[in-house]
């Protein structure tokens, strides 16, 4: 499920919400407020190689596939 960041347009809150992609958006703020709108923000992406030093197994897969003559 992603992760959508919202924001209070009333209070100034800022809060997140783990969703499914069919979920209607959140109409209202933690402290109760109506005017609500999701920020868009760049995704999280985690750098495997650059932080521990290793390749991820999914880089390996292709050259563990034979190739067809």
């Amino acid at each position: 499920m992603p992760m959508y960041e919202y924001e209070c347009l009333e209070c100034g809150v800022h809060f997140e919400r783990l969703q499914h992609f069919n979920d209607p958006p959140i109409a209202e703020c933690p402290r109760g407020h109506r005017s609500v709108r999701r920020v868009f923000s760049p995704p999280a992406i985690v750098l495997t190689m650059l932080t521990t030093g290793r390749i991820p197994f999914a880089f390996c897969l292709p050259a563990l596939v034979p190739k067809s003559a």
